[in-house]
């Protein structure tokens, strides 16, 4: 056998062995991912990095934003609301105090809690349904802030204009 090897078809042949297990050891195998029209997979491979499987997600955090595989925005803007829940969660001792000034919570509120919950929201492509999931939540806030419920019957516009405070719609549109 080693005789073979010193050969020129020995080299090829140790060639083609050297080449085949450094293609190997690279892994840079093609990855195919392939849908129809619809959006369903039709073909799909498994996915490895040096050695590992990457198993596939519907979902992943990216850069704080949620990344779904059919493109939609459901969990990243209720990611986003619950991120703002937590911003008021850490600054109800201000905002609930009834001896702060109106406007210095509206103005609280707009510095602190509004960033965090429209972070991102400059490329989202958003429904209507996810505005208003949105505006609930600011609206409940902004209730909760003034010390009245819903069983008070205030409009929201009142609100808005009490605590100087602009639609959520509006915001992400700018």
């Amino acid at each position: 056998m080693y005789e073979r090897l010193e050969t020129k078809e020995g080299e090829y042949f140790m060639f083609k062995i050297a080449k085949a297990w450094e293609r190997k050891r690279q892994d840079l195998g093609p990855v195919k991912f392939i849908k129809d029209t619809d959006g369903h997979v039709l073909v799909k491979e498994h996915i490895t990095i040096e050695w590992q499987m990457v198993p596939q997600v519907t979902k992943f955090k990216y850069l704080g934003s949620f990344v779904q595989s059919d493109g939609k925005l459901d969990n990243d803007v209720v990611h986003r609301v619950q991120i703002g829940w937590c911003r008021w969660r850490a600054a109800t001792g201000v905002l609930c105090d009834r001896r702060f000034q109106t406007k210095l919570k509206g103005k609280f509120y707009r510095v602190e809690i509004r960033p965090a919950m429209l972070y991102g929201a400059d490329y989202w492509a958003i429904k209507k349904a996810q505005e208003q999931k949105m505006e609930v939540a600011k609206m409940r806030m902004l209730h909760w802030m003034y010390g009245h419920t819903r069983l008070d019957r205030i409009r929201n516009s009142v609100f808005r204009e009490r605590l100087g405070v602009a639609n959520i719609s509006d915001k992400i549109r700018e």
